[in-house]
């Protein structure tokens, strides 16, 4: 199994499980902001895929430090949208 693939099934499913079983019910996901989600991983997934044509296929220092640099994008990003509009599930 892929690391993605576990980390889905294992990562969500099993919480998600857990929290079904002890509450009895089902779980709503907020789906309001998943458009900027979306479109913000796209956008490093692109900048991953230009890095490593750029680079001809190999993963250099600068790349690697682009790459963990537009993650931490990301996640600041989430946690700064998250503090000014807290989702109510």
């Amino acid at each position: 199994i892929g690391s993605i693939v576990f980390d889905i099934l294992v990562g969500l499913g099993f919480p998600w499980l857990i929290t079904s079983l002890s509450r009895g019910g089902h779980i709503e996901v907020s789906t309001d902001d998943l458009f900027m989600n979306v479109f913000f991983l796209a956008a490093v997934l692109v900048m991953y895929f230009g890095l490593i044509l750029y680079n001809k296929m190999v993963l250099t220092k600068t790349a690697g430090f682009i790459l963990m640099s537009g993650y931490f994008a990301f996640v600041l990003f989430t946690v700064i949208r998250n503090i000014i509009y807290p989702s109510n599930c």
